[in-house]
């Protein structure tokens, strides 16, 4: 009963030789053959009366292009977003984390977010070797 579940060889292959778990080519692939997965932003609805099948949409992003705003404006505007957005981002009264190298991390930070704060290292770092 229900549907078969067979491993899909080249979703197999991809994770075990690149650690793929999802395909980037077919974003509905899964590990299983004739098993799909739903796009981003939608739901299913399965009729029992009619034995249909039915994908919506719940979200879908609004895109305002105003096309009158020169080049300048336009890179002002996006600035004064990124630049608030991570701003709001910051409110925290514990470690920033991220896993970008020391150098590059603090210079990204205090250049877009105008502070010294400190940002607390994430990830592969090298050791200090006692001597």
């Amino acid at each position: 009963m229900g549907v078969r579940k067979e491993v899909s060889p080249s979703m197999m292959y991809n994770f075990l030789t690149i650690g793929y778990t999802s395909n980037p080519y077919n974003t509905q692939e899964t590990f299983y053959e004739d098993i799909r997965s739903l796009p981003a932003a939608s739901f299913l609805i399965f009729s029992l009366a009619s034995q249909t099948v039915t994908v919506e949409k719940f979200w879908q992003p609004f895109i305002n292009v105003d096309e009158k705003a020169s080049e300048s404006e336009t890179v002002d505007k996006f600035t004064y977003l990124f630049l608030n957005s991570i701003q709001k981002r910051l409110r925290s009264n514990v470690a920033i984390g991220n896993s970008l190298s020391v150098a590059r991390s603090h210079t990204i930070w205090q250049k877009i977010t105008g502070t010294k704060r400190r940002i607390k290292q994430m990830g592969n770092q090298p050791k200090n070797k006692a001597k």
